[in-house]
């Protein structure tokens, strides 16, 4: 099967099914398996979801990594390692969006003086 065959099957771009190939995120012989396509549909839409998050590739695989662990002695600790990961994720974006405000808020200071200056204030 080609990776346009798998990814008209999963309905995503060819271009982004051979970045998650060349990056190990899947193989093509995991791709094929006709009785896993389920789950190999809410994977790409976790992958997708963290994508959209902002984390990068390493972030991705890490927390990949975890969940393939699932069900297993250690569960408990994974879990909370991938709520760490989460966490961690949402604190930056948290910074970003504050670093964001600062400068919106800048912006405003200088628009009301602008707006000041033009209607005869000081």
């Amino acid at each position: 099967m080609t990776v346009d065959e798998i990814g008209r099957r999963y309905q995503i771009s060819s271009e982004k099914l051979r970045f998650y190939l060349q990056n190990g995120l899947f193989t093509a012989e995991e791709l094929e398996r006709e009785d896993r396509q389920e789950e190999w549909q809410h994977r790409f839409c976790l992958i997708h979801t963290l994508e959209e998050s902002g984390m990068d590739l390493l972030e991705i695989k890490r927390y990949l990594d975890l969940r393939s662990h699932e069900g297993t002695a250690s569960d408990e600790q994974n879990r909370d390692k991938q709520k760490r990961l989460l966490a961690g994720q949402r604190c930056r974006l948290l910074d970003d969006v504050h670093e964001n405000q600062k400068r919106l808020d800048c912006l405003d200071y200088l628009i009301y003086k602008a707006k000041k200056q033009r209607n005869g204030g000081s």
